[in-house]
């Protein structure tokens, strides 16, 4: 699931696999506040041998605990299946994101459709971080 693949691991149960996001976004929740965290996730990923056989439990479970530990969370980034390898492809057959979006409704989640455009959404806070 994570680009430091090798680290922490693809063995396990997703509960495992999970583990590693779900601690950097608790530190960063409590440095910041939830509300000025965010997490870009790449289910469909195959940059680097990435893609899992089935990342489908996985990201259910990581998002599911997302929305359960952290609601207020500010967007979820989530990048569409045709997206991989640092360009566009064709998305394969049972390649959707709409189980994240089942989960995370109605929190904010927003998509990378093509490398050349992503939604931009407005700025959660215009206050200036100390």
């Amino acid at each position: 699931m994570w680009s430091m693949r090798g680290l922490i691991g693809m063995v396990g149960t997703f509960e495992d696999r999970a583990r590693f996001g779900l601690e950097v976004v608790e530190v960063v929740a409590k440095v910041v506040g939830a509300e000025r965290t965010a997490i870009r996730l790449s289910p469909w990923e195959v940059y680097q041998q990435m893609r899992m056989e089935d990342p489908i439990p996985t990201f259910s479970y990581f998002v599911t605990r997302l929305r359960d530990l952290y609601a207020e969370l500010a967007y979820i980034h989530v990048t569409k299946p045709r997206v991989g390898a640092g360009e566009d492809r064709d998305a394969q057959t049972g390649e959707s994101n709409d189980f994240i979006r089942d989960i995370w409704s109605p929190q904010p989640l927003t998509h990378l459709a093509l490398l050349s455009s992503v939604l931009t959404l407005p700025p959660v806070h215009t206050d200036p971080i100390n």
